[in-house]
């Protein structure tokens, strides 16, 4: 798979893939890459070497990133910010993840620093370098303590679940806040996740329980059926009850609150001509920029550095897709 470095020449703002989003709360998502490093059966973003739909994957180059990051919470206007490193592949995979985090720190506006992480590449000497840079809390993803399991859940055949509970329980020792995150795919690790909570429970972790959810282009567990939210909750209230501890959390817990939104540069139907910047996430898909914003342009037989004249089809959350016009 290709993995392109995003340099200075494009914006960070307008991608899924890459960049920086903001959803009109003083909580920036920040993807410094696309890459993962494992094949989980269930990713919403279809993520790893065996993905069918992505052509290429992307690299954020570290001071360009700051640079937009810095460059946003100036249009925000907006104090005690948390960014969230949250990878559409995987963070630790991020070559200049420490020397990001710690720059990141170094900025007055941002209160908070907290990542995503599948474990695979945490060690203990990786934890005692994310909390001297400056993290304060690590999202881990872990499904199941089941040995084998594990590995079908992480689509990995070298996942060490032993590894991770020795990692997980060294972060929750440090000043590192720990999460542990499973997604409950309901009839395929109840008891898994029920196990997790116990967990948690022993090495004093929160545990934030996601529901499995299916998108456009996400990978499916076969045998899983979502749950509607109304039985997903009433199941953490059963479980909270029974084991005595919180799981059910909202937007207070995480002290987030809601903010301007930066503004549309684009509508949904305007016309417009920008420039081909480069190839896509997904097949077919190529990546345009006008106004210091990028724009997917879906089925595209454009070639990089052509004008393109698009319409626009979607802006929801400042994440813009056009088609030929």
């Amino acid at each position: 798979m290709k993995i392109i470095t995003i340099k200075e020449a494009t914006p960070l703002l307008g991608a899924i893939a890459f960049g920086i989003i903001d959803r009109g709360t003083n909580l920036l998502q920040v993807r410094c890459t696309s890459v993962c490093n494992l094949n989980c059966p269930f990713c919403f973003t279809n993520a790893g070497s065996t993905s069918t739909t992505h052509q290429v994957e992307y690299t954020v180059e570290k001071d360009h990133l700051v640079k937009w990051i810095k460059k946003v919470i100036e249009l925000k206007q907006e104090r005690d910010i948390e960014i969230n490193l949250d990878s559409a592949g995987e963070v630790s995979t991020y070559k200049d993840l420490i020397a990001l985090i710690q720059d990141i720190k170094k900025i007055q506006e941002v209160s908070f620093i907290s990542m995503q992480c599948n474990g695979q590449l945490l060690t203990e000497s990786f934890v005692d370098q994310l909390e001297e840079a400056g993290l304060n809390r690590i999202n881990l993803s872990i499904h199941s303590l089941n040995k084998e399991k594990s590995k079908l859940l992480m689509g990995c055949s070298f996942y060490d679940i032993e590894k991770i509970k020795r990692v997980a329980k060294y972060i929750a020792q440090s000043k590192i806040e720990l999460e542990i995150a499973p997604v409950l795919m309901n009839g395929i690790n109840n008891e898994d996740v029920e196990e997790l909570i116990q967990f948690a429970k022993e090495i004093a972790s929160k545990i934030l329980i996601q529901n499995y959810l299916e998108y456009k282009n996400s990978r499916t567990m076969k045998g899983v059926k979502e749950l509607n939210w109304f039985k997903f909750y009433r199941l953490l209230t059963e479980w909270e009850k029974k084991y005595s501890i919180k799981l059910k959390y909202g937007p207070r817990d995480f002290n987030l609150r809601r903010t301007k939104k930066l503004p549309l540069l684009m509508k949904k139907g305007e016309k417009i001509q920008a420039r081909i910047l480069e190839i896509g996430w997904l097949h077919g898909e190529m990546l345009a920029s006008y106004k210091e914003r990028l724009i997917t342009i879906e089925k595209s037989k454009n070639k990089i550095g052509d004008k393109a004249n698009i319409v626009i089809t979607k802006t929801k959350d400042g994440i813009y897709y056009g088609k030929k016009a």
